[in-house]
């Protein structure tokens, strides 16, 4: 089994945290690395790897555009600027409806795209916008977040080797077992500060004319 690419932790980072040197259980790893950065990334509601993105967006008659994902780190215009397309009418999205990149910049700590001297047009999925976010990828994220990553990775690997941890519920009788699936709340309070917040988008209408 291989690192997804949203791997929070690399397998060397994950092994050295354990006390781990033997290359028996690097699977068995590398599957709990994956699992709990998928569960961390749900459970932030957003993107939190650095990736390229593509997003259709509704225009609401105001200057800001709160992309899905951030922060917003590049793109591919010709300044490294995020491209943003516009539909033709027939909900195609060609380069020529490609806007200039000098007509927008990014504001809010790189959360929105704020276009100067005019609002985004109103209409529905009638904005493309092709953007790279993120925070990093394994080995180079925050911290904090690969700290989640690895304190989540060693209660998983505690609990396959005490499977008294992480046990919900039992019968009387002791015959059934079931496991928590949800992020223990010990890793909730580490991943707090990554999780997604809609940031409302500011009606600051330009008046044109």
């Amino acid at each position: 089994m291989a690192l997804n690419s949203n791997a929070l932790a690399t397998l060397a980072s994950a092994k050295s945290f354990l006390g781990i040197t033997a290359v028996d259980y690097d699977t068995e790893i590398e599957r709990m690395i994956n699992v709990t950065s998928q569960n961390i990334e749900g459970e932030c509601r957003r993107v939190l790897v650095t990736a390229t993105h593509t997003e259709y967006h509704d225009g609401r008659r105001s200057n800001l555009l709160q992309p899905r994902n951030w922060p917003i780190t590049g793109g591919g215009s010709t300044n490294g600027k995020p491209e943003v397309f516009f539909d033709d009418g027939d909900g195609d999205f060609p380069a020529s409806t490609a806007i200039e990149d000098s007509e927008y910049w990014s504001h809010e700590l790189d959360t929105q795209l704020l276009r100067v001297g005019a609002n985004w047009p109103l209409g529905t999925r009638n904005i493309k916008i092709v953007y790279i976010a993120g925070l990093g990828v394994a080995g180079t994220m925050p911290s904090d977040l690969e700290d989640a990553c690895l304190q989540y990775v060693g209660w998983m690997y505690r609990i396959n080797n005490d499977r008294r941890m992480g046990v919900e519920s039992k019968t009387k009788a002791g015959e059934t077992v079931r496991y928590t699936k949800s992020v223990p709340p010990f890793i909730m309070d580490l991943i707090q500060p990554y999780i997604k917040q809609e940031f409302p988008v500011s009606t600051h209408p330009v008046r044109n004319g």
